[in-house]
Order: C-alpha cells, then structure tokens, then sequence
C-alpha cells in the first residue's frame, strides 16, 4: 500500500479521499471518465471485513452515479490472513 500515489499518464489527476466517507469519494470522483480503483488497508482481517465492502461500494455507487468507468485492481490482502487462509488455497 502507498500512501504516495504516482500518475502513470501525465494527464492523471491523483485525488485522496477517505472512501469510508461517501462525501469525501464523490468528491474525488467527480469530474472523472475512469477510476482506477487501487486502494487497500494494512493486512488485517478484521479490518478488511470491517473497512473494505464500505470502500467498495462507496466508490461503485459514486462512478455509477457519475457515469465513470470503474477499474478495480484485486489484491491478496482481502484474503484471511489466518487460518481461514487454508481453505482457501486448498491446504
């Protein structure tokens, strides 16, 4: 995770918002034709599941509304980080 973003195309507008705040994702938001979607949280399960579904949707429900086009980059931090992360990879 990187709290210093950098542009991949020179005309790439880097906007910080808190996406558990609804108001804070519009704002970043607005104004865009794609978002990329890159952000992530420290590698603790609890928190995911907490944190991350919010995020989500708030950034979904905000490029919807703005007519953006949505591009979501997956990570493995969304996965249990105990041994729930057994069941997953078939251990």
């Amino acid at each position: 995770m990187s709290h210093t973003p950098r542009k991949v195309h020179g005309d790439d507008v880097l906007a910080p918002a808190n996406l558990l705040d609804a108001r804070q994702t519009v704002e970043a938001v607005k104004g865009s034709s794609i978002v990329y979607f890159t952000a992530g949280l420290p590698p603790d399960t609890q928190l995911w599941e907490a944190q991350f579904p919010v995020m989500l949707q708030n950034a979904i429900t905000t490029c919807r509304a703005a007519d953006a086009k949505f591009v979501y980059f997956d990570n493995t931090y969304m996965y249990p980080q105990d041994e729930g992360l057994d069941l997953i990879v078939g251990k």
